[in-house]
């Protein structure tokens, strides 16, 4: 996967480096599990990883730990109205924008780093929102 998303293959140690933080952060889950202390969100979470394609396990992960507990929250501050004015406009255009570059990955019109570095970009918008916690 890194390899794919960089262009060339990453250097050994940091595959390694970013593996055994992989690996501690499984540990962690188990270890939250074993203890009982858990709830949907990391079941699901663990789930995820195990049968998805790791990069759907990432969106995954993030949306359920971090998007919507924060969209839930600031529904529950300032209503669904200012929510979705505040991030409406720009979290429309980016969503437009991510199913043209997936089309135009998919054709082979778009290399994969590139889509990758597209997406970063991408990504900016959804933190325009947090204005509303100032």
């Amino acid at each position: 996967m890194f390899a794919a998303l960089l262009g060339t293959i990453p250097p050994r140690g940091w595959v390694l480096a970013l593996a055994a933080t992989g690996a501690a952060g499984l540990a962690l889950s188990v270890a939250t599990v074993v203890r009982g202390r858990f709830g949907p969100a990391l079941s699901a979470t663990l789930v995820a990883v195990a049968l998805l394609h790791p990069a759907l396990a990432v969106g995954f992960a993030f949306a359920v730990g971090h998007a919507f507990p924060l969209q839930g929250s600031q529904i529950r501050r300032y209503g669904w109205r200012d929510v979705v004015a505040a991030q409406g406009p720009t979290a429309s255009i980016a969503l437009l924008g991510a199913l043209a570059m997936a089309a135009v990955v998919l054709s082979s019109h778009l290399p994969l780093p590139w889509a990758a570095a597209l997406a970063f970009g991408m990504a900016t918008p959804h933190m325009l929102s947090e204005r509303l916690e100032r």
